[in-house]
């Protein structure tokens, strides 16, 4: 559980595994630990918060239950980033402003996503390393997700440190 000075918390489980202690100090942005498939009726990787405004959790009827905000479409779809160019290159992408996974210099890496809402959502992606100052990528969607102009995948150079966005549609089942 991560406590806060304003007395809220926040409880993390199906942690495959905890990466800081109680006690420790953690900072916005900080891996505090890995998702993992844990728990009876686990499928895929997930993590499970509950969020408590005055630090107590309880187990009552009163608890929200998340499951009726979520539409029933458990359907898995991926992003594909790689270096486009020299393999030496490295990228930071970006769910609507929420980091979901960064790039391995070189490397062709794929972020799996499952469980989200059809609709229209902001991609953006960040150079955060490359040798001489550009980043060549190229981004893959799949299972039916294309960027706004209906294409599965879009490449380019971006300089260091600096954004490239792309609105992405998640079709209706």
């Amino acid at each position: 559980m991560r406590s806060r000075p304003d007395g809220s918390a926040t409880r993390y489980s199906h942690l495959s595994e905890r990466l800081v202690s109680e006690g420790d100090f953690v900072g916005l942005g900080d891996v505090i630990g890995l998702s993992g498939c844990t728990g009876a009726h686990c499928k895929s990787d997930s993590l499970f918060l509950e969020f408590a405004p005055s630090g107590q959790i309880f187990n009552t009827k009163n608890r929200i239950d998340p499951e009726p905000c979520m539409e029933a479409d458990d359907r898995t779809w991926s992003i594909t980033c790689r270096d486009g160019g020299r393999v030496d290159d490295a990228f930071r992408l970006c769910l609507n402003d929420m980091v979901i996974g960064e790039t391995i210099t070189g490397e062709k890496n794929t972020i799996g996503i499952n469980n989200i809402k059809p609709g229209s959502y902001k991609l953006t992606l960040k150079v955060i390393e490359s040798k001489d100052g550009d980043g060549t990528f190229k981004i893959g969607l799949n299972n039916g997700v294309t960027f706004s102009d209906g294409k599965e995948t879009v490449s380019g150079t971006a300089r260091l440190n600096t954004r490239e966005s792309w609105t992405i549609i998640v079709p209706t089942t």
